[in-house]
């Protein structure tokens, strides 16, 4: 509005009226949130987040940031083509907000490792029905909401599903847009202490004036030139359409404290990707979106080459996800190590149950091969069951066994247990690794021939440190059909 205002002056036109006859004023509007009931608003938002716990973007960063006097923030632009995205939404009743609030969700959803994710939307405050003329009426009128998405509810293990449960919530979060976010936060107790329960922010911008083209009243032409990037939060989502673009601006402003520009780059290739999926594909789960864009494959390939460990490809036909390697004569545990050497206290871990180093990820799997190797005879070409739900140990685990000389055999816990008790007596297993819990009852309750160690992961049995485990043995061998029922390596 003050861009149209800006024009209409300097083409020495008259202002338009405030507004229809009888519009609001901003004080009015003021008074209108002010003798909102407070009391259900805070009621919706504490039922809506029963359970939240702080989902917080991870720091991403190859080294701690310096404090040179240089800008705080900076900003990944991404542009994707506006008419897709607009043919989607209207085919699947959805709006351009929703998609993109969907597409982060499931983003937030890999880079946190949770099931339960939150975050910050910005309301525009001018879609009040009692507040007459407020599409025209100058001031800040924005709120900040909360999305909140549980990946493991039912509705949400598809993505129509989850843009269908977000558009239905996006009327009743209107309702009750008056309550502040430190009012809600207050409303949850210990969940918000020392902080916002989440650090990230989806901001819509919907531009009215057509920048980049004469105006239709005078001939003045607006264009925008660059962006200041600015955000309280340490990852925004800036998101600028308007009707007249051919392409949606997504800005990701981020603070340098938080991100490497490297890292937010990736982040908008894996948003772009999630992008694409959603709309190519609405029946696809979200939990088994690949965010891995193509700029990631691109740097994990130079990395590899550029790796002393990991020399170009002189076999091209071995390939996997179009990324290629070569053979190499070295053990997957001493290329962890390496990575401990080189860099001990970055994280090498971030999972829903614990956050490691690689030097304390690799303290945890020396000591769990030791016990492996020394007490229960773990060695090159011994085959090592593991069942784990997704958690730091399961990747402990895996590691504790290639450095004891094993090899693992990844079990599904969801697995029948007909099939898992197969699977032991067909590796021959006298080892599982387990979790504590239901996992390692059902583990110890099967019938097998041999007899089985069941060792439940924990920190008390990790000791001392084992002999290294050498180059060339089996590392992993895992199940990957039926045949008749019977499953075949």
């Amino acid at each position: 509005m003050l861009v149209q205002q800006l024009v209409l002056q300097y083409s020495n036109q008259q202002l338009p009226h405030a507004g229809p006859p009888g519009a609001a004023s901003f004080a009015d509007y003021v008074a209108f949130a002010q003798q909102q009931d407070k009391q259900a608003a805070l009621q919706y938002w504490k039922t809506y987040l029963t359970g939240v716990k702080p989902c917080h973007f991870p720091r991403l960063l190859d080294e701690d940031p310096r404090s040179d006097g240089h800008a705080t923030m900076s900003s990944v632009l991404l542009e994707v083509e506006a008419a897709p995205l607009q043919g989607f939404c209207k085919t699947n009743g959805v709006t351009i907000p929703t998609l993109m609030q969907a597409a982060w969700a499931t983003v937030l959803r890999t880079y946190t490792q949770t099931e339960d994710v939150c975050f910050g939307y910005l309301a525009s405050g001018r879609d009040e029905p009692a507040i007459i003329g407020v599409q025209d009426m100058i001031g800040s009128l924005i709120h900040l909401l909360v999305c909140r998405v549980r990946f493991e509810d039912e509705q949400n293990h598809s993505f129509i599903g989850l843009l269908q449960r977000l558009q239905g919530e996006l009327g009743p979060a209107l309702q009750n847009q008056y309550s502040s976010l430190a009012e809600i936060q207050n409303s949850l107790g210990d969940v918000a202490i020392g902080g916002s329960f989440f650090n990230t922010l989806v901001s819509m911008i919907y531009s009215q004036t057509p920048l980049g083209q004469p105006n239709t009243e005078s001939s003045i032409m607006l264009d925008k030139i660059t962006t200041v990037a600015t955000s309280e939060y340490d990852v925004t989502l800036s998101i600028d359409f308007s009707p007249w673009s051919k392409n949606i601006a997504i800005s990701f402003i981020y603070q340098n404290s938080v991100m490497s520009p490297a890292a937010a780059t990736a982040l908008s290739g894996s948003f772009a990707q999630i992008l694409q999926l959603i709309t190519k594909s609405t029946s696809s789960a979200p939990q088994e979106a690949d965010v891995i864009s193509a700029f990631d494959l691109e740097r994990i390939r130079k990395e590899q080459q550029q790796s002393v460990l990991l020399p170009p490809n002189p076999f091209p036909d071995i390939s996997t996800n179009g990324i290629t390697s070569a053979a190499a004569e070295t053990c997957v545990h001493m290329l962890i190590a390496e990575q401990v050497r080189v860099r001990p206290s970055d994280q090498a871990i971030a999972s829903w149950d614990n956050n490691l180093t690689y030097a304390e990820f690799h303290a945890l799997a020396i000591r769990l091969a030791s016990v492996l190797q020394r007490e229960l005879g773990v060695g090159p070409e011994v085959l090592v069951p593991l069942c784990f739900p997704k958690s730091t140990y399961a990747v402990v685990a895996m590691v504790a066994v290639l450095m004891a000389g094993g090899a693992f055999v990844p079990l599904d816990p969801k697995a029948p247990a007909a099939r898992l008790q197969g699977i032991l007596k067909d590796t021959r297993a006298t080892v599982v690794l387990t979790a504590p819990g239901s996992f390692e009852a059902t583990i110890r309750n099967m019938d097998t021939a041999q007899r089985l160690s069941v060792l439940a992961i924990n920190e008390e049995m990790l000791s001392t440190l084992p002999a290294p485990s050498s180059a060339g043995t089996r590392s992993e061998a895992r199940r990957t059909g039926t045949a008749g029922g019977h499953p075949f390596g």
